[in-house]
């Protein structure tokens, strides 16, 4: 993905992440942002790796420098990369009963368009470590 791309990627992600996270908060009066599930570990974790992961975002589509250890930036790809996989499988485990084919799909399909394209950026931002 061409740095271009990669700017509207991330601010059409970040703004539909504060969109949600809003709107959660406006409409449904008992929302909360962290998992009632989840210990306080988890709930770190999802927030370090979503703040990592829109950091290198942002440090490719304008060419900074965030982490220039290319180790670093290997473990903040294979963490994007868990924890997308991770919070898919926990989705799917503990809501699969409840929904239905079109949101299953649907589902997916966001979980594609959102992680692939990121991994890509991260995978490429992984080169700019050592230029």
């Amino acid at each position: 993905m061409n740095r271009t791309k990669a700017k509207v990627f991330f601010w059409v992600l970040l703004v539909l992440t504060v969109l949600s996270i809003g709107i959660n908060l406006v409409m449904f009066k008992n929302t909360q942002l962290q998992l009632q599930e989840s210990n306080t570990l988890v709930n770190a974790w999802g927030l370090a790796s979503g703040v990592l992961m829109f950091l290198c975002l942002y440090a490719y589509a304008y060419r900074k420098t965030v982490f220039k250890s290319r180790v670093v930036l290997k473990l903040v790809f294979f963490n994007t990369a868990v924890i997308g996989a991770f919070s898919f499988a926990d989705s799917m485990w503990a809501d699969f009963a409840l929904m239905s084919g079109m949101e299953v799909l649907l589902l997916t399909l966001l979980y594609l368009v959102v992680y692939f394209p990121a991994l890509s950026i991260l995978y490429k931002h992984q080169d700019d470590a050592l230029s």
